[in-house]
């Protein structure tokens, strides 16, 4: 009974999964944009924007310049990091670490999040601050992976 349950053990620790974690410094601020147009023009082309890329508004008061996205997957716009923890593709919105089983690099199932954007006047400007918030990622693939490499042996 004892050496099965050592089997066991060395055989779950050599086939763990292994995470990279992330090399490189990636932005961690809201991203921040300063235009010279009015408050008016930059809220009704930022509603516009909104509409056209299909995202849900959960919250929306121009009184404190505030628009919070439905949760939004972001499935199609993440990247890994490269060797010298630059991201592999430097237009994605979200740099994940990559997550492994038994060799097999497995992607995300879901990663989802919500934009969070506000607008401010100031002299002679609009400051647009835009943050990605609540980010959450799943792998069920993995899981699927691990039960399916675990019944071929």
């Amino acid at each position: 009974m004892k050496v099965i349950l050592l089997l066991t053990c060395v055989t779950l620790i050599s086939c763990t999964v292994t995470k990279s974690t992330l090399k490189g410094k990636h932005q961690d601020t809201p991203y921040q944009i300063e235009t010279t147009k009015s408050f008016e023009e930059t809220w009704s082309k930022l509603i516009d924007l909104f509409a056209q890329k299909g995202l849900s508004i959960k919250i929306i008061d121009k009184s404190s310049g505030l628009i919070t996205s439905e949760k939004t997957s972001f499935q199609s716009s993440y990247t890994y990091e490269d060797a010298l923890g630059k991201p592999v593709n430097p237009n994605a919105f979200i740099v994940v670490a990559k997550t492994s089983y038994m060799g097999t690099v497995y992607p995300p199932s879901s990663l989802t999040g919500e934009w969070n954007v506000r607008i401010k006047q100031g002299e002679g400007k609009t400051t647009i601050n835009v943050n990605l918030v609540n980010l959450n990622g799943q792998y069920v693939r993995l899981l699927q992976g691990m039960a399916d490499k675990q019944q071929v042996k």
